[in-house]
This record gives structure tokens, sequence and C-alpha cells, in this order.
């Protein structure tokens, strides 16, 4: 039985190394260490904020004149760690600006620069009542040694001062800390210091404006830097503003509570060009506002503005990027030197053809046919991370908060946000954002394009008509031959109007085709749905038309209704689930070809059509996907049955064949028909996308869409093989012929 000595309460101890240890783990590096000192001037109600760099001296001075720091102030706030003063303040003293701090620990990031500190602060005490100047010097090297924090006491001196003396604070580091290359703060840093506290001006923040959102008293706050820092480049507000100006496309995403917006607007044709709204739930507190131009590197996009191109692009090169911007400041390393916080650069490497985000997946989908087709697939259009310019506006939250999944929250060295929820939601908003615009991109493109194409009829059609009048000028030429030539003209002007009005037609019609394929497998999911309520409900009327004779004979039609119509559901999910597997398989062909013609038993019947086979039950196809082979099949034998359908009143004898044998290097596929048949002005056009011969007939097989053979010579192209119209039999119209390559042999060895 053990035997209780004492009982006692102990506290938490700590050594005094580690302040420098909070130095080193608080920042990513000098920028972020002297941005988090300039912020501090920034919530002390600063005007302004000097810093001056003596690198002979190996002296760091940074110097503001905000209300500075009482005696109170220094020993409750200053001198403790990790302060909760912040947390529980949103707004600073004087102006109301929003405190760009969070746990009280920035002032330790000095270490980080310099071994020694002195501060230096003028204030009003209150308590006192009465300006002070209090002075306080740090040598931080007797932190390093392990002893007990307690001990090491810090000299400071407060004494009073004039009522006119300027309030504010100056932090004096020196013996600036050294690397390899030289001091950890040099030069080089003066650009990096500019691009995190100066964000692009002349972008929308909205309500996260820190200019706009000044008091009347605000004098707004200004950093300036002095020494051997005053010669570096300055920003030219003219230059932004003139290219800012001037996007290709400007978008535009606002989260304000549970509402998510996105504007595109284009200089083309000046104004919104595309508006997507939707429910979206996020802990982002705020919101967030985002504004992002696209500067494609385009002919004329700079031309006769009234500046110089080549500077606007070299701009553009040194600002481009996206930006996050939390309470005014920018936030490293999102759109800092090769940064892809969203995978911009990732997916361009790869040629991604699909979208990344689940908010274009849902709301726009890629077609399966669009996704492999590079000049209509949009995600390829997705802008590069040097064509853009922009930011991203927020404003991060308490980072002890309950909850580390609720707002966004800086890391502890200020090196980016935690990664939670919030910065999940963070990346898909804006992601989104950015594959819409290359959505809108690519719809622009094919708009200028119709537009040029349009330009470019009425010029052909001018110079025709200059001819058919410079042709009728001739003296030389007779009557007879003058309207021979200018008949021919005008039949050529007329090609020319017909042509290009049905690329035009075929371009926009493509579009809307290439949707179907998006909803095919919605559409078979749901109508199994109907068939199981439907299966129930015939069960009912089977038991109804025991007492209710009457029922029986429509019961009869309803199942033999039902059973086509559960074929072909079986059918076209058997197709879209091959389609999806992509599996390539070597299989017998007729049976292929019996269950496809199986699925338009009743239109046979219906027109009394013939089908024959020439097909040996042993003949096999070369490995090929399941789906592609049964889509060419398909698309071929209902144009068969369409043709046959238009044509009824001539053929007395309607007729289809399959015929479908292997040679060495071959495995053919020939269906004929003695339908309505193909004029021979038409062959050659019947391959382009949207052309068909059958779009105004009424036929029990609906209209043709005219994609069917667009599609199956584009198919069989991606595999080797080929479709041709060849010469039919005696007693046929139009025959098809489709060529597979077969594999090579192996030999022994092989």
């Amino acid at each position: 039985m053990p035997v209780l000595i004492h009982q006692r309460k102990v506290a938490f101890q700590s050594e005094a190394r580690l302040l420098e240890e909070l130095g080193e783990r608080l920042v990513a590096s000098p920028e972020v260490a002297v941005v988090e000192l300039i912020k501090n001037a920034y919530d002390a109600d600063a005007a302004w904020c000097r810093v001056e760099f003596k690198g002979r001296n190996e002296k760091l001075i940074i110097k503001d004149n905000g209300h500075g720091i009482t005696e109170d102030e220094f020993l409750n706030k200053w001198m403790r760690i990790a302060t909760g003063t912040k947390i529980k303040e949103e707004y600073s003293k004087t102006y109301k600006r929003k405190l760009t701090g969070a746990k009280g620990i920035g002032r330790f990031s000095v270490r980080f620069l310099a071994d020694n500190l002195t501060l230096e602060t003028i204030a009003y005490d209150e308590k006192r009542r009465e300006k002070t100047k209090l002075i306080a010097d740090f040598d931080w090297t007797k932190f390093s040694q392990s002893q007990d924090i307690r001990k090491i006491k810090i000299l400071y001196k407060l004494f009073k001062v004039l009522d006119d003396a300027e309030s504010g604070t100056t932090l004096v580091m020196k013996c600036l800390r050294k690397t390899k290359e030289g001091f950890v703060f040099n030069k080089g840093v003066r650009s990096e210091i500019l691009k995190i506290i100066t964000p692009l001006r002349g972008l929308d923040a909205s309500r996260f404006d820190r200019e706009k959102e000044k008091t009347l008293k605000d004098p707004g706050f200004d950093v300036k830097f002095t020494g051997i820092f005053d010669k570096g480049p300055q920003y030219d507000e003219n230059l932004a503003k003139n290219v800012l100006d001037n996007y290709w496309a400007k978008l535009i995403i606002d989260l304000d509570g549970n509402k998510l917006r996105y504007k595109i607007y284009t200089q083309e044709q000046k104004g919104i060009v595309f508006r997507h709204t939707q429910n979206y739930k996020s802990d982002i507190y705020r919101g967030l506002r985002a504004d992002i131009r696209f500067f494609p590197r385009r002919a004329g996009i700079f031309t006769s503005k009234g500046f110089d191109g080549r500077e606007a692009w070299k701009w553009i090169q040194g600002k481009c990027g996206v930006v996050v911007v939390d309470h005014g400041f920018l936030v490293k390393p999102y759109g800092f030197g090769d940064d892809d916080w969203l995978y911009i650069s990732q997916d361009k490497a790869i040629n991604r053809r699909k979208w990344r985000t689940d908010i274009m997946m849902c709301h726009y989908p890629i077609p399966d046919e669009i996704l492999k087709d590079t000049a209509q697939n949009p995600m390829l259009y997705l802008p590069r991370n040097h064509q853009l310019v922009g930011a991203v506006f927020v404003e991060s939250g308490l980072p002890d908060d309950a909850n580390i999944n609720i707002n966004l929250i800086p890391a502890m060295d200020r090196g980016g946000f935690l990664d939670n929820k919030s910065f999940d939601d963070l990346v898909e908003i804006v992601r989104a954002g950015i594959e819409m615009l290359a959505l809108i991109d690519k719809r622009e493109q094919d708009r200028i394009a119709e537009l040029k194409a349009e330009e470019a009829e009425l010029v052909a059609q001018n110079e025709i008509q200059k001819a058919i009048k410079h042709i009728k000028a001739i003296p030389t030429l007779t009557e007879r031959d003058k309207d021979r030539i200018v008949s021919q003209y005008a039949h050529l002007a007329e090609n020319i109007k017909e042509l290009s009005e049905y690329d035009r037609q075929s371009r926009q019609n493509l579009e809307t085709m290439g949707l179907l394929g998006a909803v095919a497998g919605f559409m078979t999911h749901e109508s199994r749905k109907i068939l199981f309520e439907l299966k129930e409900t015939i069960k009912t009327l089977h038991t109804l038309s025991k007492k209710h004779r009457q029922i029986a004979r429509p019961l009869s039609r309803i199942e033999k209704n039902f059973k086509e119509f559960s074929e072909y559901i079986d059918y076209t999910s058997t197709y879209i689930g091959a389609v999806h597997n992509g599996t390539q398989l070597v299989f017998e062909a007729l049976p292929q070809i019996r269950k496809i013609i199986g699925l338009f038993d009743k239109y046979v019947e219906r027109f009394n059509i013939s089908i024959q086979k020439e097909i040996d039950k042993d003949v096999k196809t070369p490995p090929v996907s399941v789906a592609l082979y049964s889509g060419v099949i398909l698309n071929l034998y209902t144009n068969a049955l369409k043709a046959i359908a238009a044509g009824s009143k001539e053929s007395k004898h309607p007729k289809i064949l399959f015929k479908v044998w292997n040679e060495k290097k071959k495995h053919i596929i020939e269906i004929t028909d003695n339908g309505i048949g193909i004029p021979p002005t038409l062959k050659q056009r019947i391959w382009d996308p949207l052309f068909t011969t059958t779009s105004q007939l009424n036929n029990p097989l609906g209209s043709g869409m005219g994609l069917g053979l667009s599609l199956v010579k584009r198919l069989l192209r991606s595999i080797g093989g080929i479709i041709r119209l060849v010469k039919p039999k005696k007693g046929f119209s139009t025959c098809f012929r489709v060529e597979l390559p077969m594999p090579k042999k192996r030999g022994r060895n092989g």
C-alpha cells in the first residue's frame, strides 16, 4: 500500500532559449519578419513607417508615428509572450483600423533579424496623464543560454517628455544576423517587402478595401525606405492603371455569406459576358472578393492604347500571378515566384483535360467526346499563371478559435494559411473562377473566329461582284461568253454563302449535340427507376385483369412495349458501361450484330424489311472496345433503316445486308441497303459534322442529327480504321465499308 508523502500544484517553466525558438519559428523569411513589424506600426494607427538599412554599421531601423507604448503596455503586453490582447480587440484605438496582428508575438520576429534591439517609444499615458518616453535594450544572445526565463531581467528607462513630443516607436536592430550569402536582411529583400505591403492598386477589393474603410480622420498608411534603399524601383501608377484597364478578360468573384457569385467581363464585348450564382456554405470569415485580369499574349491587345505595349508586357511579367491579400497585406507564398497554389502550372504541364473543381464538374460538365477533342476541350484553354494579374481579398480568423477548420488561419511562421476546410474552400472557389475563364475564352475565340469568317465571306462576295462588273465591261467578249462567265461567278458566290452558313450552323449545333453525351448516363439511370415502377404496375394489372377482363388486351400491348423498352435500356446501359471501361477485347462478330439487329425488330416488321447476314460464326473481331464496335454498327444500321423508311414508297422489297469477314490484315464490315440512297453531289458532305440527308424526313426512328458518320469516321481513325462509301451490289443503293486493322501475328519467338 503506497504512502502519500505530499500533494502540490506545479506550473510550467520555460528556458530562456524559448524566445530564440520563437524568433526562428515565427517567420519564414527576412521580408516576412520586417512586414510583421510594419504591421505593428499599422495597428498602432501610424500614418507612416520608415525602414532604413545601414549596411556599413550593420544596423536596421524601423520607425513609425503611431500611438506608441506606455509603461503599462510594455510590461503587460510587450513583455508577455503570446498575449491574447489582439484576439479580444478587433480594431485599433484611434482610427478603428482592422487589426492585422493575432497572437501578439510578431515582435519576436526581431530575433530572426538581429542579436540586439533597442526599443524607443513615446506615448501618452492616460494613467499618468502625461507623455512618456520608454527606452529598453534587449540582448538576445543572453536568452540563448539554458536558464529560467524568469531570471533574465530587461533594463528599461522611463522619462517624462513635453506634450508636443511626437508619439511613435523606433526599433533599432544591431548586429544583424548573417548567413553564407551575407546579412539575412539585404537590398534584395526590399522588393519582396514592397510586394507584401503594397497590393496592386486598381483591383477591386470591394468591402475589403483598406482605403475605403478609412474613417474621416484616418490619414492612411505610408511605408518608405531610406538609406541605401531610397533608389529602388518605384511603382508606376499610370502604367499600372493603363494595363489593368486593358485586360482581355476580367474575373470578379464574390463570396458574401452563403452566396457565391462569378462575373466575367471582356474588352471585345465591353461588358459582362458570363454570370454564375449559387449557394455555397463556407466558414471563411466575411467571405472573399477576387479581381483577376487575364492577359493572353495576342495580337493587338495593347495596340493604339496610348502607351508602350512592350512596357505593358514587362509590367505584367513582374506582377503576374494570383496573390492573396489578408487585412490589406499580401500573404506569402501565394502568387509569389513559382508558387502554384491553384494547380495551374501543374495541370498545364500534363495537359489535364478534366475540370479540377466540383463547381465546374457539377454545373459545366465536359462531355466525353469533347474531352478527347483538343480543338473543342475548354480545359485546354486554362490560362497560365504568367497571363494572370489578380488578387483574392480575405480576412483571416483568430488562431485561438476552438475549431481549427473554421476560417482562414495564418500558419505559425506566417508562411500561408493552415491547411483546413476553409483553405480548401478558398482554393476551390478561386480555381473554379479560373476554369470559368477558360470556358469563356474558348467561347470568345469561337465567336471571334466566326466574325472573321463572316468578314472573309463578305470580302469574297465583294471581290466576285467586282470581277462580274469587270467582265461585263470587257468589250472583246461576246454577250454569250459574258453571260456564261458571269453565271459561273454567280454560282461560286452562292456556294460561298451556303458553305459559310453551313459552317456557322455546324459549329453551333455541334456544341449543343455534344451535351447529349453527358445526359445519356443520367437518363439511363433514371429510366431504370421508371422500369421498376412499371414492372410493379404490370403485376398489379395482372391481378386486376382476373376480375376485369377488359384489361387483358391492353395489358398484353403494355407488356410487349415494356419488354422492348427494357431491351433498349439494357443495351444502352451496357454500351455506356463499355464506353467508360474502354477495355479492348476479341469477340465473335455475329452475336454482337444480332444483338443490335434485335433492338429494332419492331421497325423491321413494320416496313417488312429483309435482313440478310453473310457472316461466318467463327469470324472474330480484332482487339477493340465493344462500345466502339457496337457504336459503329448501330450508327450504320440506323442510317440504313432511316434511308429505307424515307424511300419506302419507291422500294417494294426493302432489304439490308450485313457482311463481315477477315482478310490477312483487315477485319471488314459492310452494311448495304436499298433505301433512298445518297445523291452524287452530296457524297463528299456526308462526313461533315451535323450534315444529314434525313433531318427533314418523317420516319419512325426520328430525324437524323448528322453526328453519326462524322463520329464514326473520327472514332475509327483513332484506332487506325477507316470507313468508305463503296459501290453497292446490284439491287442496292448504298454500301458503307468499315476496315479495322488486324494485329500482326507473332513469330515463334514473338
